[in-house]
């Protein structure tokens, strides 16, 4: 098996050379990324939420008509 020096990202520092257990990762690259459109990112996660309410609330109405009507 390699080792983690050699594996995808070289430059990644072991537990041992830092002492520190937790990754460091920087700054938030989201935040700081040219182009983010949040609000179209609520837009389509709040038609999300609606499609699996709905759909859901369908599902179960079908189900239940089925149960009167096909027994």
């Amino acid at each position: 098996m390699p080792r983690q020096k050699d594996c995808a990202n070289s430059s990644v520092e072991t537990l041992e050379e830092t002492g520190d257990p937790m990754a460091n990762h920087g700054e938030v690259a989201y935040t700081t990324a040219d182009g983010n459109d949040y609000p179209a990112h609520e837009a389509t996660y709040e038609g999300f939420i609606n499609l699996v309410k709905y759909g859901t609330a369908t599902v179960a109405l079908i189900l239940i008509l089925m149960a009167i009507f096909l027994l």
